[in-house]
């Protein structure tokens, strides 16, 4: 809707074209009137308006100084003067000035609905060609950030090997706003837990946690950071001469924890170099810090630590003995899945428990659990991946923690939930296959029957029933006792027998009709099973007849 301001000293001209627009325009329009062009202004400086009809000569203020008021403190507003014939080349003279158009007094009430129009439509256009500008001001922004982003993550994680010039050139091009000359100090964030929040409004929390932390260090140090997943912000700063400290100390960090878990209902996890890092040396730094907080017993929550308060190392202190003894008992866990895909739920569960007991009580960084918590989930989701299952069963008991690690359950809770879907995968199987596997054979037989010149791959079979190839054969083969490619052998046998003895189809219209392009491919195949060969088998009728 436009609001339209009509100034005149002449009321009844006034109301008449508030009359007429309210007519023609009805609720496209606002209307508003003025009297002398100082009421105009007075109105126009509590409404903003668009649209201005004024008399050219009023007594006091002219409307050639209104509209340059309006022009100086309204300058969208679009200016229609309404004059007489005298004073014609007065008005068309004053659209020099910014006035839109001016129309005469003596012009019928359409040539004023259409000026009005007029002013409307430009109105209109401008405001579009304002939003696609600051539509392509936003994207530019946009865009800026996200190649400061990627630049960021790649030269942070170690992906793009640079030169310091080359380094220099891609910064300033970005819009960085660090130096490489300059060293660097690295904060890492995590959201330790989701609980409540739903996966939309993720993104929401984590913004939030990042403006927190940078309006927590604002005006102290000019913050750079991007995400580099769902969970996780890294910061990068400057550490001056003059601040050696910049504010990160412990009881900063848990602040800003007690703030999050006030105001976000997260907990969240610091880990800080307290020392100022070279750009070359950030992909190490930033590689030990992960591995510092991954490290933590029990995956725990809320930590708020600097690389120098623990004893964690990446070199030669590893404990190669243990880590040899570490990756044999992860093999055993690729033996589950052996178990799972077989349906032996002694020897799966025999198996778990060693696993589980093993993982709590010989490993004292909760690194080496999250280890054996994802190879758990690994042989999961591959399963799953192969076998179809109740979905709505497995949805109600929740299957997100295969692909996202709640560091907020104990250890406990987590070999609970393992062991629980893996009896209700077992459970799940046995039922289906106890159910539907007759049916799918049969269908199948019947499909392989009337369609022996057709592809019989395993893989087709598997495609037409919806089902993954290798749990289709092991579906079968259970259900019926035997493969799927016996008893696709055993049907065209008995084809190539019923046409051999009942027909007069030559052989190598025979070998077409059971799947065979080659005339000599069938004789083989046919011989191989019958122990003679197709003419061999059409003659033996010709005797007895």
């Amino acid at each position: 809707m436009y609001r339209i301001l009509i100034v005149d000293d002449l009321p009844i001209i006034v109301d008449g074209i508030v009359s007429l627009l309210r007519r023609q325009l009805k609720d496209e329009v606002e209307l508003y009137k003025a009297y002398s062009a100082y009421k105009a202004l007075d109105l126009m400086n509590r409404t903003n308006m668009d649209i201005v009809l004024s008399d050219i000569k009023m007594p006091g203020m002219e409307g050639i100084e209104l509209l340059g008021e309006i022009r100086t403190s309204w300058p969208s507003c679009k200016v229609i003067f309404l004059t007489s014939y005298e004073d014609f080349g007065y008005a068309k003279n004053a659209l020099s000035g910014g006035g839109f158009d001016y129309i005469l007094k003596t012009e019928s009430d359409d040539m004023i609905v259409q000026a009005v129009q007029k002013a409307m439509a430009k109105l209109e256009s401008e405001n579009e060609t304002s939003r696609m500008l600051e539509l392509a001001e936003q994207q530019t922004k946009r865009a800026g950030s996200v190649l400061r982003q990627a630049l960021l993550r790649e030269v942070v994680l170690g992906e793009l090997a640079l030169s310091t010039e080359e380094m220099r050139k891609k910064f300033r091009e970005a819009q960085l706003g660090l130096s490489v000359e300059q060293p660097v100090c690295l904060l890492l964030g995590r959201i330790d837990a989701w609980e409540g929040i739903a996966l939309s409004e993720r993104r929401t929390s984590m913004e939030a946690m990042q403006a927190m932390v940078e309006e927590h260090f604002a005006g102290v140090v000019e913050l750079t950071s991007f995400t580099y997943d769902e969970s996780n912000l890294l910061w990068l700063f400057p550490l001056c001469e003059d601040m050696p400290s910049v504010g990160v100390e412990r009881e900063s960090l848990e602040r800003i924890q007690q703030t999050c878990r006030a105001s976000l209902r997260l907990p969240v996890s610091f880990l800080i170099t307290q020392s100022p890092v070279n750009w070359p040396e950030v992909p190490k730094a930033f590689a030990a810090l992960q591995f510092l907080l991954l490290g933590q017993e029990e995956m725990c929550r809320e930590v708020d630590l600097t690389d120098t308060m623990t004893s964690v190392t990446t070199g030669s202190e590893v404990d190669w003995d243990q880590s040899k003894l570490h990756s044999q008992k992860l093999k055993k866990i690729e033996l589950l899945g052996h178990y799972l895909e077989r349906g032996e739920r002694e020897q799966f569960d025999k198996l778990f428990s060693e696993i589980m007991s093993d993982a709590a009580g010989g490993s004292r960084k909760g690194f080496r659990k999250l280890e054996v918590y994802h190879a758990l989930a690994a042989v999961f989701l591959s399963y799953l991946n192969v076998h179809p299952h109740d979905v709505n069963k497995l949805a109600q008991y929740g299957l997100e923690m295969l692909t996202h690690v709640d560091s907020g359950r104990s250890w406990e809770e987590i070999e609970e939930y393992f062991a629980g879907l893996a009896q209700l995968l077992l459970q799940c199987a046995e039922t289906s296959e106890s159910d539907d596997g007759h049916d799918i054979v049969r269908w199948i037989n019947q499909y392989i029957d009337t369609h022996l010149m057709d592809d019989l791959s395993l893989s087709r079979l598997a495609e037409l029933v919806h089902l993954n190839p290798s749990y289709l054969s092991r579906l079968y083969k259970y259900s019926s006792g035997i493969g799927i490619s016996d008893y696709i052998t055993l049907a065209r046998i008995n084809k190539s027998k019923e046409l051999l003895l009942n027909s007069s189809h030559k052989i190598y219209e025979i070998a077409e009709m059971v799947g065979y392009q080659s005339r000599l491919s069938f004789i083989r195949f046919f011989k191989k099973h019958v122990h003679v060969t197709p003419q061999e088998y059409r003659g033996r009728k010709a005797v007895q007849g």
